[in-house]
């Protein structure tokens, strides 16, 4: 029997008054000095993050912060550093020494070394590295070995092979997805095992990785998630994955095969979480999912069942004083939730607390148009 959930507690908030669509972006700006925090909880969170990245679409550019013991973000000197045209999604190597950001309009990925004082950018030699047409999401392997760009302008994924030493990315070359009608990848995901890769396109489509080569291979399983299926976010096991539909309310439930990569619909899937979904967050200790409603301005609490992973929506609050939010990122800690909100043009953070509620700590402002962020574990 399947039983789908129709009226998860979520917490409505200022509206976004943007009718913007993705690629079409236009905001307010931010300052470059962050607010004071508004709200301390009981018991103190501890981050374990070192810095933050945030690419801001609008500026082609990265804004870059220091991360305090308390989660407070305060910006580098100086604030940002230039990035391509169009910036979208920034990441992070595992070492935290290196950081990646994909420039929709440039077809490439510029890469740069972060220093580990400041934590301030600095371009490679070469800057930037060639994709696939519109690279819209970049991600790296869990080895740090292998990185692959979605390429929505020309169905492609392109595959990389990373110098641990250097930074620098070796692309090795584009592997073509097919498409109902037209191929166009939005968004890659890597299983936290590393044996599979899992692009959002006009289905969910699964890849096996060669563990030597980072080579990717189409597998014949695929399934539907949505008109506008967006990030696919695993829980820390690997065994269950949870996929927003950006086009409707529904988040899709699957649990996923370690053997063949395959993902099964839930019982329950999808769930019905706000307007508009557009990115899942799942807590270190698999408890709890968080879901970004970027239309309605609303971040969703379901509770994850151990067993099932079937996700139920949470009886309590969650979030406060989000603005068409976006990525949602948990601290190193797992102790601090930042919101990125694309209209407010600020990064919300949140203490988090072991029946899944959230209380709200500071926010900082961003550049025009955030798109996505990026933290550096401490050592």
């Amino acid at each position: 029997m399947t039983c789908t959930l129709t009226s998860p507690m979520t917490i409505t908030l200022r509206l976004s008054l943007s009718a913007a669509i993705l690629l079409m972006i236009s905001g307010c700006g931010g300052s470059s000095t962050p607010s004071v925090p508004v709200s301390t909880p009981t018991s103190a969170p501890q981050s374990l993050a070192k810095f933050a990245y945030v690419a801001n679409d609008l500026d082609n550019s990265i804004s870059m912060y220091t991360v305090s013991s308390k989660g407070t973000w305060t910006p580098t000197s100086p604030a940002t550093v230039a990035a391509g045209t169009q910036p979208a999604v920034v990441v992070v190597d595992s070492q935290g020494k290196f950081a990646y950001v994909s420039n929709i309009r440039d077809a490439t990925i510029g890469q740069y070394a972060i220093n580990q004082t400041t934590g301030v950018l600095t371009p490679l030699s070469p800057a930037t590295a060639p994709s696939g047409a519109l690279p819209q999401d970049f991600t790296l392997h869990p080895s740090g070995n292998f990185a692959y760009s979605a390429n929505s302008n020309d169905g492609s994924v392109t595959v990389f092979s990373v110098d641990r030493t250097t930074g620098l990315l070796t692309p090795k070359g584009n592997v073509a997805l097919p498409g109902n009608s037209v191929s166009s990848p939005i968004a890659v995901t890597v299983n936290p095992a590393g044996t599979f890769l899992y692009v959002i396109n006009d289905a969910v489509q699964v890849l096996a990785i060669d563990a030597t080569t980072g080579g990717l291979t189409l597998q014949p399983s695929s399934v539907y998630a949505g008109e506008r299926a967006f990030k696919l976010a695993f829980d820390t096991t690997g065994r269950f994955a949870y996929v927003p539909d950006n086009g409707s309310s529904n988040v899709y439930e699957f649990s996923a095969d370690p053997a063949t990569g395959k993902l099964t619909p839930l019982s329950s899937s999808p769930v019905n979480s706000g307007n508009q979904p557009a990115w899942v967050a799942v807590d270190p200790t698999d408890k709890f999912a968080y879901v970004s409603n970027r239309f309605g301005s609303t971040v969703s609490t379901f509770n994850i069942a151990a067993s099932s992973g079937l996700l139920t929506p949470s009886a309590l609050d969650s979030a406060s004083g989000v603005d068409f939010p976006w990525p949602i990122l948990f601290d190193p800690s797992g102790q601090i939730l930042y919101v990125l909100n694309e209209d407010g043009e600020n990064v919300t953070s949140y203490a988090t607390h072991s029946d899944g509620t959230l209380t709200q700590l500071g926010t900082v402002p961003t550049g025009h148009a955030p798109w996505s962020f990026a933290l550096v574990s401490a050592p």
